[in-house]
């Protein structure tokens, strides 16, 4: 979990959690407005598929616009 002051944050953290992801949210964009989740490889995959559109719908309902799948090396 990254340490914020942007209660959306931990809610969209929490509302992973509960999806069974391990995974931390950035806030992005000029307005803080796009949730990126940064995830390791086998949650990528898991995210991309048939649960992402649950779980981003849940990372909205946290406060933000848009969710984003951030895409590390490694």
């Amino acid at each position: 979990m990254i340490e914020t002051a942007d209660p959306r944050i931990p809610a969209a953290e929490r509302a992973l959690r509960s999806a069974g992801f391990v995974a931390a949210v950035r806030a992005d964009g000029p307005e803080r407005e796009i949730a990126s989740i940064l995830a390791a490889r086998p949650e990528r995959e898991r995210l991309l598929g048939p649960e992402g559109e649950a779980v981003a719908d849940a990372v909205r309902a946290a406060g933000f616009r848009y969710v984003s799948v951030d895409l590390p090396e490694g």
